[in-house]
């Protein structure tokens, strides 16, 4: 397989896997709770796989932006890289979701955090923290 191939296959995977936490998944729990694991799993096998196909022919490393823009010049290393933030990104969509349930957001309210956590990780889990603690302060002055 290729690179590309592996690519498709889990960019579209992770896709769908999106699209059930965003609908379905609140009110499917015992699905909910094998996807939550099952999906990042999965992606993590692929992280190992493709850094095991690199390996043998690896340049660049992780000690300066230079080294790591040669690291993902080899196409199985970027592919990893890729890999590495779906697998993260969904790891903590389905947190979101799973904090969300258990404070009794609204799930209207967290499904566009979970689009922009699916697009830009680490904005979508700032845009979720910033939610909950606006609504845990309007919840308190109401009570």
């Amino acid at each position: 397989m290729t690179p590309d191939t592996v690519f498709s296959l889990t960019t579209g995977g992770t896709a769908l896997a999106w699209l059930f936490l965003a609908g379905p998944a609140r009110w499917m729990p015992k699905t909910f709770n094998c996807a939550r694991l099952a999906v990042p799993l999965v992606l993590a096998c692929v992280y190992v796989a493709a850094f095991a196909t690199a390996w043998p022919t690896i340049e660049g490393g992780f000690g300066s932006l230079e080294e790591l823009r040669l690291l993902f010049t080899n196409p199985w290393m970027l592919l990893a890289g890729w890999v590495h933030y779906l697998a993260f990104d969904y790891f903590v969509g389905t947190w979101i979701l799973e904090r969300a349930k258990d404070e009794n957001l609204s799930h209207l309210a967290i499904i566009p955090l979970l689009g922009l956590t699916l697009l830009l990780g680490p904005a979508g889990l700032l845009a979720f923290h910033l939610y909950r603690n606006i609504t845990r302060h309007f919840r308190r002055k109401a009570a």
